[in-house]
């Protein structure tokens, strides 16, 4: 996943000749709509690098107490 901080640079989009930013799985986002609606397939045989691996995001686990007995900070 293509998550930017800080602490990363900006990776250029994957397609060919494109030189726009990546935003997410290597893609701008020009090319990340196309793929996203059907125009383009996720991996072309003119790209300049394989997509990334896709990643999937959990979220963190919720406590079960009740919120009063939460303690701040914790």
């Amino acid at each position: 996943m293509d998550v930017i901080d800080s602490g990363q640079q900006v990776r250029r989009c994957r397609r060919r000749d494109c030189a726009e930013d990546s935003l997410w799985r290597g893609l701008c986002a020009v090319h990340w709509n196309r793929w996203q609606s059907g125009a383009d397939a996720l991996e072309l045989p003119d790209d300049d690098v394989p997509p990334p691996p896709a990643q999937v995001w959990w979220p963190p686990e919720r406590s079960h107490a009740p919120l009063s007995s939460r303690v701040p900070g914790s």
